[in-house]
């Protein structure tokens, strides 16, 4: 913009110029009408199309639903696998049409047009890019955003289901389903040296009309891939009406290892056996009266046993050969604290204790300087005497009809260590000291005192009292887990680096205990 020397360029040239130079990069932000127009009959497309899908999925269940009702054996498991499919994708696309409906509700949409769903024509600013990057929690410093976490997480856990059953209907299509459901959350076509996350790539700064034209093909596409799975559930119940082909000796134990005392049980059967022509068993070369075996467990280590099943057909005997093996173990017990390798006082510490071989309901347990409550299927709550410095937990098992006395397990008891102080907002737990004001001002923040966020241990504590000291200012004694009004005025005038402490005094448990000392303090820089 700069004239020729023999013509200068006067100041109105200059101002001229650079009103171009703006007008032109304005023009560059701005979303052609005719494509923000192009994405309302692709929405107007997709949503035809999710319609047709949806009606078949509900066909589809009811045509299980009656199939069941006929032969509940045949379709039980099958059955139960699709309603699960259908739940799973009911409320994907549940929250899926939530998320549409607050963008579109930023982008002046009335709100009684989109009562029974977003649709395109509904939408008056199309072009509005700050809906859809604001409704999926995505900014420049957290590429993930709170509800773009949830969407990308309910996708990818929809497709790893559709994957998993698929997989171990037809354990050879594993690929194929891998492939064929992997576009629901693709991840592929955008540039991962540029974006960190799905989410980003797909909805960061873009207008509301292709944000809400993505979220109706990922609807659609969860339909269509819940239609496949289900057809392919339903046609392969018809497909497992086949005939025998092929038949086997099979050997079913009750337990590979056995206990020393204790006796190795199995059963021996022959698929597809006709039930008027009974075989015969033979064990080790010796004929036996039933296909039930039972052996003395014998000496510690590896057995391996052979046998035939021999079926009679008018004159001509069929053989069918077994082996099978099993080891034999030291008798022994297992006592494991879930939650640390020390029981604490105080607490109601949570115990497994089993005996291989043995089952739950056939063992006894005692404990010495404690009190302990069996929760069922080898589950305890073991609680240590206030005055005990040391337990002992003594186990009997039940083996073949005698109990076993197993050696006593000795745990150590301590005092509970001291819990730290941290802040979140509703479910979210904030586990970084630098926080910006924002956090600090919001009115579901809430002060906490636990076992860090990860809770180590599953004692709750709720605050009742703090003080809260900031640069020139303190403030003690208030009530309750929450800054009152006063306290996030003053954070306003905060400046960045500034220190907030806040110091729990008092807390209580879920049983009503509370502590008055050692809470200790968390100190908070702003940012």
């Amino acid at each position: 913009m700069g004239g020729a020397k023999n013509c200068p360029e006067t100041p109105r040239q200059r101002m001229i110029g650079m009103m171009y130079l703006v007008l032109t990069a304005m023009l560059a932000l701005n979303v052609s009408t005719d494509i923000l127009n192009g994405f309302k009959i692709v929405d107007d497309s997709l949503q035809n199309t999710f319609k047709v899908n949806d009606r078949r999925a509900k066909d589809i269940v009811h045509q299980f639903e009656g199939a069941y009702a006929n032969n509940p054996a045949k379709y039980e498991i099958k059955y139960k696998q699709a309603k699960a499919i259908q739940a799973q994708a009911d409320a994907v696309i549940a929250m899926l049409d939530s998320v549409k409906r607050e963008i579109a509700i930023r982008s002046d949409a009335p709100i009684d047009s989109i009562q029974n769903g977003v649709h395109l024509k509904d939408v008056v600013a199309k072009d509005n890019r700050e809906a859809a990057t604001i409704v999926f929690g995505i900014s420049d410093d957290d590429q993930y955003g709170v509800t773009g976490r949830r969407v990308f997480y309910a996708l990818h856990d929809f497709r790893d289901t559709l994957i998993t059953i698929g997989s171990n209907l037809f354990p050879d299509r594993h690929q194929e389903y891998d492939e064929e459901f992997h576009t629901l959350i693709d991840i592929s076509s955008f540039n991962k040296a540029e974006f960190e996350t799905w989410q980003f790539a797909t909805f960061y700064d873009q207008p509301s009309g292709a944000a809400l034209a993505v979220l109706s093909k990922l609807q659609n596409d969860v339909r269509n891939a819940e239609v496949k799975m289900m057809l392919e559930l339903y046609n392969s119940s018809d497909a497992s009406d086949m005939r025998i082909n092929k038949m086997e000796a099979l050997v079913i134990p009750e337990s590979n290892n056995v206990v020393q005392g204790g006796k190795y049980k199995a059963k021996v059967i022959l698929a597809g056996v006709d039930s008027t022509k009974l075989p015969k068993y033979f064990l080790d070369d010796k004929e036996i009266s039933s296909s039930n075996i039972e052996l003395p467990s014998g000496a510690l280590g590896e057995h391996k046993h052979t046998g035939r099943l021999v079926v009679q057909n008018g004159e001509l005997e069929t053989s069918y050969p077994f082996h099978f093996e099993y080891s034999v173990n030291p008798a022994a017990v297992n006592v494991s604290n879930t939650e640390l390798s020390v029981v604490y006082r105080n607490y109601e510490n949570k115990m497994h204790i089993s005996v291989p071989g043995v089952a739950a309901d056939k063992i006894r347990v005692n404990v010495t300087g404690a009190t302990i409550k069996g929760q069922g299927a080898g589950k305890y709550v073991l609680k240590p005497n206030d005055s005990a410095n040391e337990i002992g937990i003594k186990v009997q098992g039940e083996i073949s009809g005698s109990w076993t006395n197993f050696p006593e397990q000795k745990f150590r008891v301590k005092n509970l260590p001291k819990p730290d102080t941290y802040i979140s907002i509703g479910d979210r737990k904030i586990e970084t000291d630098v926080v910006s004001k924002n956090i600090l001002r919001d009115s579901k923040m809430t002060i906490n005192v636990g076992y860090g966020p990860d809770d180590l241990l599953e004692l709750g504590y709720t605050v009742t009292m703090f003080d809260i000291k900031m640069p020139g200012h303190m403030n003690s004694n208030m009530s309750g887990n929450k800054l009152p009004a006063s306290e996030i005025n003053y954070i306003n005038r905060l400046n960045v680096g500034d220190v907030v402490v806040i110091y729990p005094t008092r807390a209580v448990t879920a049983q009503g205990a509370e502590i008055k000392k050692g809470l200790r303090p968390i100190a908070i820089t702003v940012k």
